[in-house]
């Protein structure tokens, strides 16, 4: 019966892990799918002025889709307001929402220069963002499954 009871703790110690490291990918992840969005969408306005919906119907992305981001773009709806919708089903950092909110917030606002100038930003803002947390997640990654291991481990010699 403790042997139940050890495989038990093991593989519940396993699922935290795997939720924690998909929590960390997610927000990994969100920071890249909207960083190649912005450096898409800078691209096509500064060569061909395109509109924010026009964009959409071009750009595709499983996560900015999944989320609806891009389908409430492409059916007219802000920036601002899109992004609002659609950050509530994604797992961003408070560092990328206030970046994106602060985009969004201020782009259709200005004239070419500025709107190229704002996506810069938030460009530069989210790549610094992206170099720095590639590492971290791996990091956070091995230490969460060393940690929950030596838990385990003493949870385990405990039970038997």
């Amino acid at each position: 019966m403790s042997y139940i009871g050890a495989l038990a703790v093991i593989f519940a110690a396993f699922l935290i892990w795997k939720e924690y490291v998909s929590y960390l990918d997610g927000e990994l992840a969100g920071c890249r799918a909207f960083l190649s969005a912005l450096k898409d969408y800078r691209e096509r306005v500064r060569c061909y002025l395109i509109s924010p919906s026009e964009w959409a119907s071009t750009y595709n992305d499983d996560l900015l889709t999944e989320c609806g981001f891009l389908a409430s773009v492409l059916e007219g709806v802000d920036l601002p307001r899109a992004y609002s919708s659609a950050r509530e089903s994604l797992n961003l950092s408070e560092d990328v929402d206030e970046i994106l909110k602060e985009c969004f917030g201020r782009l259709g606002n200005g004239y070419l220069d500025t709107e190229l100038a704002v996506l810069d930003l938030a460009i530069s803002g989210l790549a610094e963002i992206e170099s720095q947390s590639s590492p971290e997640v791996r990091n956070k990654r091995r230490a969460a499954g060393a940690l929950l291991g030596a838990c385990v481990s003493g949870i385990v010699i405990i039970i038997i």
